[in-house]
């Protein structure tokens, strides 16, 4: 009777330390998921802000360009075209 009842508890604890490595199996797929979604979204708004960065820069340069261009064809209309 003894011996029933140390194996049935023996069956209990392994089932319970099972049970817990499962456990914290899981909530480490899902701590490193969670680290992995907040990686991403890192780099999906750093690479947005890169994007709405470079297009800034070249929105300026090609306004700055244009502002050049109209001076200089000011500029020689107004000293040659006399």
């Amino acid at each position: 009777m003894v011996a029933v009842v140390v194996a049935a508890a023996a069956v209990v604890v392994i089932v319970v330390v099972v049970a817990v490595v499962i456990v914290v199996i899981m909530a480490v797929v899902v701590a490193a998921a969670v680290v992995v979604v907040v990686i991403v979204v890192i780099v999906v708004v750093v690479v947005v802000v890169v994007v709405v960065v470079v297009v800034v820069v070249v929105v300026v340069v090609v306004v700055l360009v244009v502002v050049v261009v109209v001076v200089i064809v000011v500029v020689v209309r107004g000293t040659f075209g006399k």
